[in-house]
């Protein structure tokens, strides 16, 4: 669903590993009884949990991946572990180990949406795949013999409609073993399988490549870094661009603000010691005439999570220019969770120690002709556990262009709490809220003003009422 609001900053929610709000079946828990362990055992959530990869939230020992008691059809398990999809877990075996035992399905907090399979591996062959369990399902018992085994991998797979509210339990789940085991089975991180072969050919005839139309809103900042490749030194000129803008001939990078609403054509030319090449670019200038084509570029969560830092977003920008990306038309640098600090006393957001200057990193960003993007939560707390934009979603637009950032990837998490129910309404209400906010900002901003372009979750595209980029997956 895309949000464009007429000024300050471009607001994109892309998306970075959106978690999925967790809603409550209406049921009577029992205790489960199986709470002892039997001889010669261990539970799977005694290993090292840190092992286990999945695609949001992180494993829970005992309990949900919402932090509640693991519960399958109303039956409450002291014992297990809480995962979403697709997750994957791999265990050393020793030849230690007799069998694995466990009851799945998908937790109660899911209520009737979601959807996995639940797998085992054993020594690379599959031994147990259950069928597509969905919420409200009954779950169901796993029992693999591990007789001789030397490696089992746990896996859980979205059920074919992405992974959104898929809370996967492995309840009660525990490996029997020999009797007089020494060195008790550990959980593993298998080695990396080996890098794609990436194409490093490159023409030395000079080309521009798409994007090859921009918009932009007037009186804003406009910035569009030309996606030229050719052996260097290249050279830039342009023919005709709209009042306001200038362009460095040496970079290819436009600046300025245009003054007025419309749709140019500007001549673009590249040239080097090879040859030379023109192409066109258009520039429409115009209220809500953002992302005409898809953003693309890089977010930090699959690749650091929350060890994000200043460091790493300079480098990433290095980076995508010194791969040559740059050149083919990626343009974000998105910062995702965990630069959030606490609110000052007028309630607004502040960085944590690891970004001590958001202003000088977009600007340095920006220097390389690239966009800065930043990442929110409608509710009181963003999927990390960070300050969210609850109730302070004006400050926060407000902030964010001062900042001079051009994308917000705006999450859902924790707002599930607060949500009334699964209306259509109560559903789109926050991301209208943010709306509202931003478009306020292009009156009460101070310093920089950028044009806000949002971009909410997957799971609500049904719910679009505008056209634009939007997650499809649930993926980054």
């Amino acid at each position: 669903m895309i949000l464009l609001a007429g000024a300050v900053l471009a607001i994109i929610l892309f998306d970075a590993g959106c978690a999925a709000p967790g809603a409550r079946r209406e049921t009577v828990a029992q205790q489960s009884p199986a709470t002892k362990l039997p001889p010669d055992a261990l539970w799977i959530e005694s290993l090292d949990l840190a092992a286990m990869e999945q695609s949001w939230g992180r494993p829970r020992s005992g309990l949900s991946v919402d932090d509640n008691p693991l519960t399958l059809d109303g039956l409450v398990y002291s014992h297990g572990v809480g995962t979403h999809s697709a997750s994957e877990m791999a265990i050393d075996l020793y030849g230690l180990a007799r069998r694995f035992e466990a009851v799945v399905g998908l937790d109660d907090e899911s209520g009737e949406f979601g959807s996995v399979v639940f797998v085992v591996m054993v020594d690379g062959q599959e031994v147990f795949r259950s069928e597509v369990l969905r919420g409200g399902d009954s779950p169901q018992a796993v029992s693999v013999d591990l007789t001789g085994a030397h490696e089992m991998t746990l896996l859980v797979e979205d059920g074919g409609d992405n992974i959104h509210y898929d809370h996967a339990d492995w309840a009660g789940a525990m490996l029997v073993l020999r009797s007089l085991v020494k060195a008790p089975p550990k959980a593993i991180i298998p080695p990396p399988g080996p890098d794609p072969r990436i194409s490093t050919q490159r023409s030395p005839d000079p080309a521009v490549h798409a994007p090859r139309i921009t918009g932009a809103t007037p009186g804003r900042p406009f910035l569009f870094r030309v996606p030229a490749t050719g052996e260097r030194p290249l050279r830039f000129s342009a023919e005709n661009l709209p009042l306001g803008l200038k362009f460095d001939p040496e970079t290819g990078i436009i600046t300025g603000s245009i003054e007025q609403e419309g749709t140019t054509d500007v001549t673009i030319r590249v040239e080097n010691h090879v040859g030379a090449t023109t192409s066109t670019l258009t520039i429409v200038a115009g209220t809500h005439k953002l992302a005409l084509t898809p953003p693309m570029g890089w977010n930090s969560w699959n690749v650091w999570g929350t060890a994000v830092d200043d460091a790493k977003v300079r480098a990433a920008a290095d980076w995508m220019v010194e791969s040559g990306l740059a050149d083919h038309g990626f343009q974000y640098i998105n910062i995702d969770d965990a630069w959030e600090g606490e609110r000052d006393a007028d309630g607004r957001i502040q960085t944590n120690e690891k970004f001590p200057d958001m202003k000088a990193l977009a600007d340095y960003v920006h220097s390389k002709g690239l966009k800065l993007g930043i990442y929110s939560s409608p509710g009181p707390k963003t999927c990390a556990g960070y300050e969210g934009s609850y109730e302070h979603e004006q400050l926060d637009a407000n902030t964010f262009a001062e900042w001079g950032i051009d994308l917000l990837k705006y999450d859902w998490c924790s707002y599930g709490k607060i949500a009334k129910d699964q209306s259509r309404a109560e559903l789109r209400k926050p991301y209208e809220v943010m709306r509202r906010g931003s478009v306020k900002s292009c009156v009460n901003c101070r310093g920089s003003s950028f044009t806000i372009l949002m971009r909410r979750c997957s799971w609500f595209l049904l719910l679009a009422s505008a056209a634009g980029p939007s997650r499809i997956g649930g993926r980054i």
